[in-house]
């Protein structure tokens, strides 16, 4: 089974960038950008929105390391950082 790790921005403020120590991340783990009132379908070629600082940090990671991303929606809109429980379970690997 997948784990699943999401960093607040809190865990950024609390320490200065080049002393963060975080556990590897699997190679085989995709990251995750929750997004708002879209539906991304397999084959679909759209613009996304990311405004979240930690969501275009993640995008970014991926960018960099060559690796896809998997888009789910939220459940909410409303929620300001959600977490695994409150997107859905199934979403779009782009």
């Amino acid at each position: 089974m997948a784990e699943t790790r999401m960093l607040s921005p809190a865990d950024d403020a609390r320490a200065p960038a080049a002393t963060q120590n975080y556990a590897p991340i699997p190679s085989d783990a995709i990251v995750v950008v929750p997004v708002r009132n879209i539906v991304l379908f397999p084959g679909l070629v759209i613009p996304i929105t990311i405004g979240r600082k930690k969501s275009a940090m993640a995008a970014q990671h991926a960018l960099r390391e060559q690796q896809q991303i998997g888009i789910l929606l939220q459940r909410d809109a409303e929620q300001a950082d959600p977490g695994p429980l409150d997107m859905h379970r199934i979403g779009t690997i782009a």
